[in-house]
């Protein structure tokens, strides 16, 4: 067993940084909805423009590619928050053998004292 302060410090990094991902799927889900939000407004405006079968054809297309996006957006999200708890559990093991191997050397360091 060895000292595992440095593989925690770089697990708690990559967290973060999971985590500040996270932050950003959040905000690119937001855009992608105020997106699909500002499109359809312009289709109800645009309706006298173009034919109704123009019209719905648009608002199909973009439907269709928004939903994508949607199930995109969840699956990155979801993978992410899947790989913070798997880090999370890799902390916590490092963390509990950290622990132990520092009491262990506290202990020999002790130990040679008293001799």
């Amino acid at each position: 067993m060895s000292c595992r302060c440095h593989a925690i410090s770089n697990c708690q990094h990559d967290i973060k940084v999971l985590n500040k991902s996270k932050e950003y799927v959040k905000e690119l889900i937001e855009v992608d909805s105020n997106v699909e939000d500002t499109l359809n407004t312009l289709a109800g405006l645009y309706t006298t423009t173009f034919t109704v079968t123009n019209i719905g054809q648009l608002i199909d297309r973009n439907n269709r590619l928004n939903d994508r996006l949607n199930v995109l957006f969840l699956q990155m999200d979801r993978r992410i928050a899947d790989e913070v708890e798997n880090l999370e559990d890799k902390l916590q093991q490092m963390e509990d053998e950290d622990t132990q191997y520092h009491e262990e050397e506290r202990a020999r360091h002790h130990h040679h004292h008293d001799d």
